[in-house]
């Protein structure tokens, strides 16, 4: 879709999420407000079908959208479908976008929560005065949204520190509304970035079982240093009372990799799982070719290693209009409109 049609997808999309009826078997929605910060209802609890006693394992994917809708068919197969399908797991979202460029990329995350039956779904617009208030009460945390203006100024650890903010409040909030649902039966959980690819089939059975050997309480597939005190934040498994503590609301304090290791500690088991995050301009090539591309590579594919990866459009659940919507806000990025907060179009 172009992107000026956007705004009328937007509210089409939240419309009919609102609208549309909930599956025959599925249990009562859970009771999560809507954001009072954001123009438009972004919180859906869409409620899927369950069987037995609940599903073993959540999947939190929380963080900025950017290449979700590309990166979504390989982690349903490659981390949903190998630990028992869907039924197996409830699945949150708490992402956001730039409201000036992505709305009609929130419009067809809307589309795709519901289609897969999301627990949980909270799109936002990226809001600094709402991320403020958000930190209320923490200082050093709301010291580090600053003003556009002053992001420009302060340089690369600005940016660092604003970033973290807003992808921790989407940390938060997806735990928040995995522990409002109050799942006894959940043993792990999963969270990781919307943009994230995972190379290979993941086994959690087999990884917790590696880490109660171990007496470990989560689970990272690398560190950034030798010394295992930088891990990495894109990507962790771990207990509820271990994700409580690594999700708990940012006090401004550490940021990126050293939070990861001030929240799990020395408790924290290392295992390469090739996992990837996949940049916008690296879409494309996924999806044709089965390619893994990116322009920063000491960070991106710092955990990948050496695995074949599928080309995303013979994936199952490959989507061409949400393929579609991806080439879209990357042909916006090289002509010169890149998210706001990521004022270099290369890392971003």
């Amino acid at each position: 879709p172009a992107a000026s049609v956007g705004d009328s997808l937007l509210d089409q999309a939240v419309t009919a999420a609102a609208a549309a009826p909930a599956p025959p078997t599925a249990p009562a929605p859970l009771a999560v407000a809507a954001s009072a910060d954001a123009p438009t209802p972004v919180t859906t609890s869409i409620g899927a079908p369950q069987t037995g006693a609940g599903p073993r394992y959540a999947l939190l994917l929380s963080g900025g959208l950017r290449s979700f809708l590309a990166t979504w068919p390989l982690t349903l197969a490659h981390v949903v479908e190998p630990n028992g399908g869907r039924a197996n797991w409830w699945l949150g979202l708490a992402t956001t976008y730039d409201g000036a460029t992505q709305r009609a990329a929130a419009a067809a995350t809307h589309a795709l929560a519901r289609r897969h039956a999301f627990d949980f779904a909270r799109i936002a617009p990226e809001d600094l005065n709402a991320t403020r208030r958000f930190y209320d009460g923490e200082p050093r945390a709301q010291a580090a949204i600053k003003d556009e203006r002053l992001f420009l100024k302060h340089g690369d650890l600005a940016r660092v520190r604003l970033s973290f903010a807003l992808q921790w409040e989407s940390v938060h909030r997806a735990f928040a509304a995995f522990a409002a649902a109050n799942l006894t039966s959940v043993e792990w959980i999963l969270r990781t970035r919307p943009d994230v690819i995972v190379g290979a089939p993941l086994h959690v059975s087999r990884l917790a079982a590696s880490m109660v050997a171990a007496g470990k309480d989560a689970l990272v597939p690398c560190a950034l240093d030798v010394a295992g005190k930088r891990l990495v934040d894109d990507f962790i498994i771990a207990g509820p009372d271990a994700m409580r503590a690594y999700s708990e609301r940012w006090k401004g304090l550490h940021t990126v990799e050293t939070w990861v290791g001030h929240a799990v500690g020395p408790r924290t088991m290392l295992e390469r799982l090739h996992h990837a995050i996949l940049e916008l301009s690296a879409v494309e090539p996924f999806v044709e070719r089965g390619q893994y591309e990116t322009k920063t590579r000491r960070i991106h594919n710092r955990c990948l290693g050496k695995v074949p990866l599928p080309k995303g459009r013979e994936l199952p659940a490959f989507n061409r209009s949400d393929y579609e919507v991806c080439l879209r806000l990357f042909a916006d990025q090289r002509e010169g409109t890149p998210n706001r907060w990521y004022h270099d179009p290369v890392r971003w």
